[in-house]
């Protein structure tokens, strides 16, 4: 994907036209005033592997360094199913985005979420192991 015209946006997952560039601290601009104009003035450019894309179908920036995406994470699964409550949506793709880091922490959100989805479902959501033997036994 790293220079490509066009490609699945992370953000948004629309395949569309990107924007590229190499990325250069510039804090010696007066149009961007911050905290980081205040604390120096670091001109230089980054190594030429380190690079931005902006998406022209909802500007958000991805970063790269060399072929790797380093913003935003990667999500390596699919989205949610749009039945699912929007709290049991956002379980799920916090789930996803620290996986990497911590994949026990992203299996104990995926319980959390589906416990949640057991309460969807109909079941009391106090005990996970006993609504899903319910479940099971209305034939899900």
């Amino acid at each position: 994907m790293l220079g490509e015209e066009q490609f699945h946006c992370p953000h948004c997952n629309v395949f569309a036209k990107q924007l590229w560039s190499h990325i250069k601290a510039n804090s010696n601009d007066n149009w961007y005033n911050s905290f980081v104009n205040e604390c120096s003035r670091f001109t230089e450019c980054f190594p030429s592997e380190w690079s931005v894309s902006k998406c022209e179908h909802c500007a958000n920036l991805v970063i790269w360094n060399d072929e790797d995406i380093i913003f935003p994470k990667k999500i390596l699964v699919k989205n949610p199913n749009s039945d699912l409550t929007q709290e049991i949506q956002n379980d799920y793709l916090e789930a996803a985005r620290v996986f990497n880091e911590s994949p026990r922490a992203s299996a104990a959100l995926l319980r959390l979420a589906l416990q949640k989805l057991c309460k969807q479902l109909g079941e009391k959501g106090e005990n996970i192991n006993e609504d899903i033997k319910s479940l099971v036994k209305k034939g899900l």
